[in-house]
């Protein structure tokens, strides 16, 4: 998927439903250490291209179980590990970037950056059946700084453009 938005064959508009310009990909977003280690880096920094707004992008793959296989408690699915864990990793990377914010506008005037409010997105997994969407829909829209899609959602929006396009040309 990643070696996809480099080629533009997905337009990362279509992720975050805003017009984005591509800063980096492998992006160092912070966190280094005086040592030279810890440092975070995130799939792909985007900027918003009217507002100059900074987003990453961390792109996981379609087969990642977003919900854990046990049910909690009357049909109630907590998020999997993994599904937690890159949530968490996203949320650390916008953490990072917030706070390096300046030292990376600095040392990047070439880019037009800005920190309003640094969006994430992560792109993982596929809708869960139906016994589990309800839990998946709860989880995700209880989020905040992170929008979860999942590759499925991300195609099916690619088709519609499609669909809208083709019949503007008909």
């Amino acid at each position: 998927m990643a070696e996809i938005v480099r080629r533009q064959s997905v337009h990362p508009d279509m992720a975050f439903s805003v017009p984005v310009l591509l800063v980096e990909g492998q992006a160092h977003v912070g966190g280094k250490k005086l040592t030279g280690t810890g440092e975070k880096i995130t799939d792909f920094l985007f900027t918003n291209q009217l507002t100059d707004n900074i987003a990453v992008l961390e792109i996981k793959t379609a087969n990642i179980a977003l919900l854990s296989k046990k049910e909690y408690r009357g049909g109630v699915f907590g998020p999997s590990s993994d599904l937690a864990a890159a949530v968490t990793q996203v949320l650390d990377q916008v953490n990072q970037l917030q706070s390096d914010i300046f030292r990376l506008k600095v040392l990047n005037p070439q880019h037009r950056m800005e920190s309003y409010g640094i969006r994430g997105v992560l792109v993982a997994g596929m809708v869960p059946d139906a016994a589990r969407k309800r839990s998946f829909e709860l989880y995700r829209n209880a989020l905040t700084g992170v929008s979860v899609i999942t590759f499925d959602e991300l195609l099916a929006r690619l088709q519609s453009l499609r669909t809208l396009l083709s019949r503007d040309h008909a």
